[in-house]
């Protein structure tokens, strides 16, 4: 499944894995606020003419258990090697130069990790400053029929 739209010049692509369960039993509510956390920095730090996607895809199988994976991949500013190790703490905001301005208090990215700890979910990233970043999301959820 795939789908394409634009916003502001930036356009969001959502590609789900054709494995990938109609429904799965977790707290959607909390894996939603961490998503959009996502979604929203990646529009927010985003180029003009940017990309944001969203992937989500299984990355291993235990009986009824499901490891998903989902990616939030933009074309925005990137992130600092030397940022990172702070990258979710509260209020952390980075100073570079971009081209979008840097608006936020920087507690987005504190808040998203902490309600995944709570969920059981891990979160990385993979960056280039000036290439954009993808943020990926694994949590183990019980596939429902």
């Amino acid at each position: 499944y795939a789908q394409v739209l634009t916003i502001d010049d930036v356009s969001f692509e959502m590609n789900v894995e054709e494995s990938i369960g109609e429904e799965y039993i977790g707290d959607s509510l909390r894996l939603k606020q961490v998503l959009f956390s996502l979604l929203s920095n990646a529009y927010k730090f985003n180029r003009p003419d940017g990309s944001v996607k969203l992937s989500v895809r299984v990355e291993e199988r235990k009986e009824d258990m499901e490891k998903l994976v989902f990616e939030v991949e933009d074309t925005g500013c990137g992130i600092g090697e030397d940022f990172l190790p702070i990258l979710f703490e509260p209020f952390a905001k980075e100073n570079q130069p971009t081209e979008v301005d840097n608006v936020g208090v920087g507690y987005g990215l504190a808040q998203a990790k902490s309600i995944a700890d709570a969920i059981g979910a891990d979160i990385d990233v993979d960056t280039n400053v000036g290439e954009g970043s993808k943020f990926m999301v694994r949590l183990w959820l019980k596939r429902d029929k």
